[in-house]
C-alpha cells in the first residue's frame, strides 16, 4: 500500500487517469482537477468504458481531491439508461472527495450498488484508506 499512496501522491499533478498497482489488487484511478463541467454520469461511463483493460472486476479509486466546481445537476432518464449499458462491470469503487461533492459520489455509488459493486466514500485525508480499502480482499468484511 505505501508504494500505490507514494506513486498516487507523486503523479497528483498530472490530471490523467492511471493504472495503480498489478495482479489481483491493481486499480484504476480516475482524476478530476479544478473546474468541472455539469456533473454527467454518462460521461464517467464512457470514460470508464475506454479504461477497462479487459479485467471485468477492476477496482477504481474515484480521486475527486482536487476539484474545485463541478454543477450538479439530477442524472435525466437517459443518462441512468446510458450507465447502465456501458459502464464496465467493476468489484469496488473507492470516492475520495471534499464534503461538496457529496451528491456528485452518493448517486454514483447508488448507481454501482444496484450492479452488486462495493462502493465507499472517504474524506481528502483518508486517501490511505481509501486504498488500502481497494487493495484489500474483497471477501474481507468493510470496516
Amino acid at each position: 500500500m505505501a508504494f500505490a499512496v507514494l506513486e498516487l501522491r507523486r503523479r497528483k499533478r498530472s490530471s490523467s487517469n492511471i493504472a495503480m498497482g498489478t495482479g489481483d489488487r491493481a486499480f484504476l484511478v480516475l482524476r478530476r482537477q479544478g473546474v468541472q463541467s455539469k456533473f454527467d454520469i454518462a460521461a464517467i461511463a464512457r470514460e470508464l468504458a475506454t479504461l477497462q483493460t479487459g479485467d471485468p472486476t477492476r477496482s477504481v479509486l474515484f480521486d475527486w481531491s482536487q476539484v474545485d466546481i463541478w454543477p450538479f445537476g439530477a442524472p435525466p432518464a437517459a443518462a441512468l439508461q446510458a450507465w447502465s449499458k456501458t459502464a464496465p462491470l467493476i468489484q469496488r469503487a473507492a470516492f475520495v472527495h471534499d464534503p461538496k461533492l457529496n451528491r456528485h459520489a452518493a448517486i454514483l455509488s447508488a448507481l454501482l450498488r444496484v450492479s452488486n459493486v462495493e462502493a465507499r466514500s472517504f474524506h481528502l485525508s483518508d486517501i490511505d484508506r481509501a486504498i488500502a480499502w481497494l487493495e484489500s480482499d474483497p471477501q474481507e468484511a468493510s470496516p
